[in-house]
């Protein structure tokens, strides 16, 4: 095998020519590709917990809860970041059909999803990253997508509260004529089946009482609407771009050269002194 120095004094010219011959066209080439900003939301689950209304209304319950979701809550939300119905309500928002020239909202919703990331990080953060050439619309994107995520789960805790609002009334409306039906019969008797009937009717009262309260209870709940994310930092445009990283490429290309053409030399002198 030839010495190393003898094949780098040998083959210089060769491995100089590479080399710079690589740096050049990786530098020109970066030249026409644009820069884009990068802007980021960072945020943390709401505890899917904290929406149960027992703990509002129990004191001894109230302690038990951590405001922070669990792994499963920030899993849910990821998993939304999907959802083409998020990337359309962004764009709505600040109006990408008309700074991407889209010509629809579905196309302006796609063209944003291909430059987003939403991740959980290692640190259990829920991260919605936007590229974009222009650092406010990253930023705005990246915030109008954050909006959109809470939307869309507050929605949810919202209906679910309200389809059992609606079930309730129904059995309260219900609860209500048989509490008059009992009313209007204890007036027409005497006697032990009037004792019967006032037990009935007392009754009666209590599960009234109690489905008001409840009702009244989850009605809260649906005029609350809890947050299902915790904004810990909104995005904020970058000064400078975040792509390319034209130095850092440059860098790696100039190392990467610089290998190949010293081995492609060795190679080159191994061959020429075997034969």
């Amino acid at each position: 095998m030839p010495d190393l120095l003898t094949v780098f004094s040998k083959r210089w010219e060769t491995i100089l020519t590479i080399t710079i011959a690589a740096v050049l066209l990786t530098t020109v080439a970066l030249l026409f590709v644009p820069d884009r900003y990068l802007a980021t939301v960072t945020a943390l689950p709401a505890n899917s917990v904290t929406v149960d209304k027992a703990r509002f209304f129990n004191n001894n319950i109230q302690a038990l809860y951590s405001e922070i979701g669990t792994p499963d809550d920030l899993d849910r939300i990821v998993g939304s970041g999907k959802l083409d119905t998020i990337y359309k309500a962004a764009a709505k928002e600040i109006n990408l059909e008309n700074y991407y020239h889209s010509g629809n909202i579905t196309n302006a919703a796609a063209k944003l999803k291909e430059n987003t990331k939403i991740t959980k990080s290692e640190y259990g953060e829920l991260k919605i990253r936007v590229w974009d050439k222009d650092a406010n619309i990253a930023a705005a994107a990246a915030n109008a997508l954050f909006n959109a995520l809470q939307q869309i789960h507050r929605t949810i805790q919202t209906q679910n509260f309200a389809l059992f609002v609606q079930k309730l009334q129904a059995d309260y409306a219900q609860k209500q004529k048989d509490y008059i039906q009992t009313a209007d019969s204890l007036k027409k008797v005497s006697g032990p089946i009037a004792d019967v009937l006032n037990a009935k009717k007392a009754a009666q009262l209590e599960q009234l009482q109690q489905y008001d309260k409840l009702i009244s209870e989850y009605q809260l709940m649906i005029n609350t609407n809890a947050p299902a994310l915790m904004l810990v930092e909104p995005a904020r445009h970058s000064a400078r771009p975040d792509e390319p990283k034209r130095g850092l490429t440059i860098a790696l290309v100039f190392f990467a050269a610089l290998i190949f053409s010293f081995l492609l030399s060795l190679f080159i002198e191994t061959r020429s002194t075997r034969g």
